[in-house]
């Protein structure tokens, strides 16, 4: 197997793993992290050229229209927005041979393969090359951002709207409607939710500003975050609400009242992706 079709079958698997037919919400540099390879171009012209083989189905984020668009010209600018990529049903006939033919060959063989090392580990650093001598390949294990979304249940329709926005990008939301179940423990699955999750959302209004369960979680955030478990709290506002709580004075929050949906959507999308929106550093002159 060349390393062209090491990397083409890595890309199936992460595309097929939450099953058969299914759409799969990413960005370059999480499908990047995921595959652990590091070369964006290499990676950009694989997916290319199984897209216009017709092994892969494609759709971009489309801020605007809010939803997922279909393009039927694929270039290297349609990667620098959140995609979503599926296995199409020739797809998998060639995929499904190219695992056969993997597990038919010995992994010790002396052909190419893509090989990882990992440099400056101190700062999490990893870059990937090609090299002729043998190393087993490393099999990645898919990952998204997971968020907690805590909220007032009288919010529930713009919520709900929230949360399906941030799955349809790749973002593993949790949400009580879904994850609470009759005859749970309520207490317990908020404490396994907001224990699982790197990003801890919070949904403030003028019915949330003091409910009881989401000041509460709120405070388990926060003791999350200090003991290092807890990438970010996010705070957004939804309407005029005042006297928010004193720890949220210290952090950047997103005003979803005062600007188009779409906008701020996109902000915290940014945030939870490590988006750098800074533009293009130019060339100092003379």
């Amino acid at each position: 197997m060349t390393p062209s079709q090491e990397l083409e079958l890595k890309i199936y698997r992460f595309a097929d793993s939450i099953g058969k037919a299914r759409w799969r919400a990413t960005s370059l540099p999480d499908l990047s992290s995921a595959l652990q390879f590091y070369e964006h171009l290499v990676l950009i012209d694989a997916i290319h050229d199984l897209y216009a083989r017709q092994y892969l189905d494609l759709q971009q984020w489309d801020y605007e229209r809010g939803g997922w668009v279909s393009f039927e010209d694929v270039g290297s600018e349609f990667f620098d927005r959140n995609f979503s990529l599926r296995v199409s049903f020739s797809g998998r006939k060639y995929f499904e041979s190219l695992d056969a033919q993997g597990s038919d060959q010995n992994l010790a063989a002396a052909v190419p393969e893509i090989r990882f090392r990992t440099l400056a580990r101190e700062t999490n650093t990893e870059r990937a090359r090609l090299d002729s001598s043998p190393q087993q390949v490393v099999t990645p294990v898919p990952t998204n951002p997971s968020a907690f979304v805590s909220h007032s249940g009288k919010d529930r329709q713009f919520v709900e709207r929230f949360v399906a926005d941030l799955w349809a990008v790749g973002v593993r939301a949790w949400y009580s409607k879904w994850e609470i179940k009759p005859g749970d423990s309520i207490p317990t699955k908020i404490d396994e939710g907001i224990e699982e999750c790197e990003f801890f959302v919070i949904v403030f209004s003028r019915n949330s500003i003091r409910a009881p369960w989401v000041q509460t979680e709120l405070q388990a955030a926060v003791a999350r975050q200090v003991n290092g478990k807890l990438r970010k709290i996010i705070p957004i506002t939804i309407d005029d609400c005042n006297d928010l709580p004193p720890i949220i004075d210290s952090l950047c929050r997103e005003d979803f009242a005062n600007q188009p949906y779409e906008a701020a959507l996109k902000r915290v999308l940014d945030s939870i992706f490590d988006v750098d929106v800074r533009p293009q550093l130019g060339t100092r002159i003379g």
